[in-house]
């Protein structure tokens, strides 16, 4: 369900309504299956009026040729399953190398369109959206190292020797043992040094301001600047 209050009552609601209705026709149903039958109607019924959900957006070189393709392969393949023997499967082979040949040079041909609008927009200095195109490209698998070493050196790939290990280490930062004076020294020094620094002025704060690059969030709040 998405994260929305509204969207929630309303889905709650069209619920409630539907098994009021199969109450008042005494149709809730008198075994357990047909109770839970009933159930899974209401809210697959509730669900596919009320609640949408997001559809992946297919790749930009998947044309009607690659699914014309790809849709003969899949019958192909049923009839091999349905038919296991050899013209079915040589039938089958055949239309799997030409369905991956015919997305393959789909795919080549709208890379080589991408790469010359890439070329166009370094010519012409428009590097925002130099960078961006090439972003789209690039953006694909981005695997993720789970991984953390040992006072040893070695490398902990297992989750629960990664988390073993974060929590050793942050009892030892957290739970060291320090002297009273000198945390009191530097408590001292770090107050009369933030008493030492000027309030920065008007003038200042503009020249920082201009010095901010465009269309950078400089902070959490993820304002950017314009």
């Amino acid at each position: 369900m998405k994260k929305d209050e509204g969207v929630a009552k309303q889905y709650c609601k069209e619920i409630e309504l539907e098994i009021r209705k199969k109450t008042e026709e005494n149709s809730d149903g008198n075994t357990v299956e047909e109770k839970w039958q009933n159930c899974k109607e209401i809210i697959i019924k509730s669900t596919d009026k009320i609640l949408t959900c997001d559809i992946k957006p297919k790749k930009e070189w998947f044309d009607e040729d690659c699914k014309r393709y790809k849709e003969a392969r899949n019958k192909a393949r049923l009839k091999f399953l349905q038919r296991p023997t050899r013209a079915p499967q040589r039938e089958y082979q055949e239309k799997r190398r030409m369905a991956k040949k015919r997305c393959r040079e789909s795919k080549r041909k709208w890379e080589q369109e991408k790469v010359e609008e890439i070329e166009d927009l370094a010519q012409r200095y428009e590097i925002r959206q130099l960078y961006q195109k090439m972003g789209q490209l690039k953006k694909g698998f981005q695997p993720r190292t789970s991984m953390c070493k040992n006072k040893k050196g070695e490398l902990l790939g297992g989750e629960e020797e990664i988390q073993k290990r974060w929590m050793e280490h942050f009892k030892e930062l957290l739970n060291k043992e320090s002297n009273g004076k000198e945390q009191v020294d530097q408590n001292i020094e770090a107050s009369v040094q933030e008493q030492c620094i000027e309030e920065p002025n008007t003038q200042e704060v503009r020249e920082v301001i201009k010095e901010l690059r465009n269309n950078k969030a400089p902070g959490g709040d993820n304002v950017r600047n314009w």
